[in-house]
């Protein structure tokens, strides 16, 4: 059963349709008004790559006024034992990029939550509000000072997953000492995000292709997603327009990656998309 997930343009429309209707929460003191409410779903799989061994999960929710505070609270969930929060920020960045600073909320923690209000500048606020523009928000601690937990501002992510590749997940399996990582990103703009890494292939040989096939393990399928479609698009982050049907297949089928090179033909190495990653929103 997919969980509903209330996206920031829910919340934009929302807050929106009470402000016409007349309304719009105020505050008793000085008379502000709401504009926007982002509720977003934040987890360590969502970091770009995702956090090895770790769960964690959590909710941001900002508000912004009229007089341009943004007021913000949020809460991690399962915080691993004996870690701490340490800072957590707004960056630049689609969900396969990690970006610069440009909110920092310098928070106060009181235990795995914090809330406070801030007063950005307008060209942020005129950034926020635009859902062409690629933000997130994470969530940084003492174990994993990179970021422990992630959200993308303006889209949903419903599906993340870190792929390793290798020759004996192949079918046959190959031998061959190339390895390789695949990571994908499913935007609920229907837009897909995806990065294959390979190294260590012998000589003599030339990366092709890579694709997102269906099948299970020990299976091979047909081509669901082209990915690399020569060896120049290897390390270079793609980003791909798919069918509500491709998206259907991609979050309720078993999948996989593999990267051919011209010695290997049918697939040189290959991993399982992770059926755990998947985040089964409404899109």
């Amino acid at each position: 059963m997919k969980l509903l997930k209330y996206t920031p343009i829910f919340w934009m429309l929302t807050i929106n349709l009470l402000i016409g209707a007349g309304l719009s929460s105020c505050d008793d003191d000085d008379n502000k008004s709401a504009q926007v409410i982002w509720v977003i779903d934040l987890n360590s799989k969502l970091e770009n790559p995702g956090v090895d061994g770790r769960d964690e999960t959590g909710t941001l929710q900002m508000t912004l006024y009229n007089d341009n505070s943004l007021v913000y609270s949020f809460q991690v969930n399962n915080l691993k034992s004996g870690d701490v929060l340490t800072m957590a920020h707004i960056h630049a960045g689609d969900p396969l990029t990690n970006g610069p600073v440009v909110l920092d909320f310098n928070p106060v923690f009181s235990g795995n939550s914090a809330s406070g209000t801030l007063m950005p500048r307008e060209s942020f606020i005129d950034s926020l509000l635009n859902s062409q523009v690629e933000l997130y928000f994470n969530i940084h601690s003492q174990q994993v000072p990179g970021g422990l937990l992630r959200g993308q501002v303006n889209s949903d992510i419903l599906l993340a997953s870190d792929i390793t590749l290798d020759g004996a997940s192949e079918v046959p399996p190959v031998s061959t000492s190339a390895t390789g990582m695949a990571s994908v990103r499913l935007a609920s703009n229907k837009q897909l995000y995806s990065k294959v890494m390979v190294s260590g292939l012998e000589s003599g040989d030339s990366w092709t292709a890579a694709h997102i096939h269906t099948g299970a393990s020990g299976q091979n399928g047909a081509v669901l997603v082209p990915l690399c479609d020569n060896e120049s698009d290897f390390g270079v982050k793609k980003i791909t327009t798919l069918s509500n049907e491709t998206i259907n297949t991609l979050l309720k089928d078993s999948t996989y990656i593999n990267a051919h090179s011209v010695l290997h033909s049918s697939g040189t190495i290959r991993g399982q998309v992770k059926n755990e990653s998947k985040f089964h929103y409404h899109y």
